[in-house]
């Protein structure tokens, strides 16, 4: 997900070597983008689950449980 590389690129503006580079000037304005990507992503995930209630937990019980983790 998005969120990974945006707290990689805000680690990188604390790096004195990677300052006034083309790359950085480059690469920093995607920082904000990518966090509100994954903001929104998380708004997905909460869509998702809330149209897909599971009121019980499901332990299985003889048969395939139907939750993934």
């Amino acid at each position: 997900m998005p969120a990974i590389p945006a707290l990689a690129g805000s680690k990188l503006p604390a790096v004195p070597a990677w300052r006034d580079t083309a790359l950085h000037d480059a690469v920093r304005p995607l920082m904000p983008a990518m966090l509100a990507l994954s903001v929104c992503w998380y708004a997905v995930l909460v869509f998702a689950e809330v149209r897909r209630l599971r009121p019980h937990y499901d332990m299985g019980a003889g048969r395939p449980s139907s939750r993934w983790a």
